[in-house]
């Protein structure tokens, strides 16, 4: 008997441990030439998010006008939910471009965040000189958060796609 429970747990943590390194794909939600970022929402995060309502938090990452090109990219994936078992979830992510596809600024967070402070899943690039183009994984932009101050690297594995 002991060795069944053992053998369920064992499983139980295989199968958690498949969803935390899945291969995500950041599909292209759309592109916005003339825009920037706005950095006064993405400040305000916790205070206009609201925990696992995605489509709230969503308007965060809305670009606003601007003198570069904006790509939002969402990439769906199944993860653990804070409120138990596994559940469907969306990162997104915003790419700041200049015109030679000079990648100035990006941030990744799980709109479906549930757990307050809100602002503790929100990524941000470090990486400087990347060039834009489809296919890139999001590694290379260096999504980084600071907290307790240290620095914490974004563990997760993702390709960026600009065509369907």
């Amino acid at each position: 008997m002991n060795k069944s429970i053992y053998t369920l747990v064992f499983l139980i943590f295989v199968s958690i441990g498949c969803y935390a390194q899945q291969d995500k794909e950041y599909k292209l939600a759309s592109k916005t030439e003339s825009g920037d970022f706005n950095y006064k929402m993405l400040s305000k995060l916790d205070s206009i998010g609201s925990e696992g309502d995605s489509a709230k938090t969503r308007q965060v990452f809305e670009p606003v006008k601007g003198n570069y090109t904006v790509y939002q990219f969402i990439a769906p994936f199944k993860g653990e939910s804070v409120f138990g078992g596994i559940g469907n979830f969306h990162d997104i992510l915003i790419v700041k471009v200049d015109n030679k596809n000079t990648v100035l600024d990006s941030y990744q967070y799980t709109l479906e965040w549930g757990e307050t402070p809100l602002d503790y899943d929100l990524f941000r690039g470090i990486a400087k000189g990347v060039i834009f183009k489809d296919g890139l994984k999001i590694d290379e932009l260096k999504l980084a958060r600071e907290w307790d101050g240290k620095q914490e690297f974004l563990s997760d594995n993702g390709t960026i796609k600009l065509k369907n």
